[in-house]
């Protein structure tokens, strides 16, 4: 740790961005400041900045949106991941990832908080960090991922309401009525405004859980057949469930967005502690009972142990729900990039313009998700 901070100290004082300022403000062929201006990019104007990264949110609620954000589905998952695992290999592989995901968190924070804080985004941070090759390279995988993720939110939110009701609706329909029933959320502009949305969503997951482990408790029929160590298989067959917790620790791709919007960036290390701290015990636990109380008979996908009823009704509520949160979070992403650098308003622009903008490119993002 101690050799990191030294790092931190000797990188600011090389700073790209703060020796591109110095003592006045350095403006770029558009007029833009700071790393908008190193990148190229289009003029994003103070009240639009001051708008989108507001600063206001408390560090618990920041730790709480990475938790909305990487504890999605495939915690639902996991107790399948150790019929091929075992117990001492998938719990391992559960917290190992989650310690994993929790290093890169810190290092990100220290990157972004101790070297470059006047970096929003990761093309930002690419630019200060190597020049505009890897900004470019950045900004593409970024735009990738956020996009990418949206119309899987749909199809699985989706999935989840055909799963609730027994309706001669398809999953194409079911996709449309949950885009526009999101059009009225998407007037919120920001993290800070779907925080509490997003604590619900959490507490969702949570609820969904329980409800799932006690129906495979009570439906555990004697001893279920269990593994401590891996059975003899092929590196593809032992491989592929250990890709689930890959998968389930998810989620860097807006952290630095989160962090934006911090009252305090200087507390991510808190934020992060909390999400994780969170996340890992829900990812093993989950995983060790599921598979304690079923054995190799566990669902692939535990809400496929639910039969029609109220309960399934409500779990696959709650899923839909949780997801379609997470495409909240991706989509205020994707589309403060595209209102700084695309779709720019002038300096003289109206708070309602500027809500209505954000809520039509909204509207036309979900539309091509659909």
């Amino acid at each position: 740790m101690s050799s990191i901070g030294s790092s931190i100290s000797n990188t600011e004082a090389k700073n790209p961005l703060k020796e591109a300022k110095g003592d006045v403000e350095w403006k770029g062929e558009e007029g833009n400041t700071g790393h908008e201006a190193l990148l190229g990019l289009k003029k994003t104007t103070t009240t639009e900045r001051y708008q989108e990264h507001h600063q206001s949110q408390h560090w618990a609620f920041s730790g709480l949106l990475t938790v909305g954000m990487v504890m999605g589905t495939g915690i639902l998952a996991l107790p399948n991941a150790l019929v091929y695992l075992g117990f001492v290999l998938g719990s391992v592989t559960s917290v190992m990832f989650g310690l994993l995901a929790y290093y890169i968190g810190l290092i990100l924070g220290r990157v972004r908080n101790g070297m470059y804080p006047e970096c929003h985004s990761y093309a930002a941070l690419g630019h200060a960090v190597s020049g505009p090759r890897l900004a470019s390279y950045a900004q593409a995988i970024s735009l990738i991922a956020w996009y990418s993720v949206l119309p899987l939110y749909l199809l699985t939110a989706s999935k989840s309401m055909t799963n609730a009701f027994d309706t001669s609706l398809c999953g194409y329909t079911w996709a449309l009525i949950l885009a526009v029933s999101l059009t009225p959320v998407f007037f919120l502009r920001s993290m800070k405004s779907i925080e509490w949305f997003i604590t619900f969503s959490d507490i969702s997951v949570i609820i969904v859980v329980v409800i799932l482990l006690i129906k495979l408790a009570v439906e555990a029929k004697g001893k279920a057949d269990h593994s401590l160590w891996p059975p003899e298989e092929d590196f593809l067959t032992a491989y592929n469930p250990i890709s689930f917790f890959v998968f389930a620790y998810q989620g860097q791709q807006v952290f630095l967005e989160i962090m934006s919007e911090m009252k305090n960036n200087k507390e991510w290390p808190k934020a992060l502690t909390l999400g994780q701290s969170i996340m890992v015990p829900a990812y093993t636990v989950t995983a060790i009972l599921g598979y304690y109380f079923q054995g190799k008979n566990v669902p692939a996908f535990l809400p496929d142990a639910l039969e029609s009823g109220p309960l399934n009704i409500t779990v696959n509520l709650l899923i839909a729900y949780h997801v379609l949160c997470a495409y909240l979070i991706n989509n205020i992403a994707l589309v403060r990039f595209m209102k700084q650098h695309f779709f720019v308003l002038p300096d003289e622009a109206s708070e309602m313009r500027r809500t209505m903008h954000h809520w039509i490119l909204c509207v036309c993002v979900c539309a091509s998700a659909w």
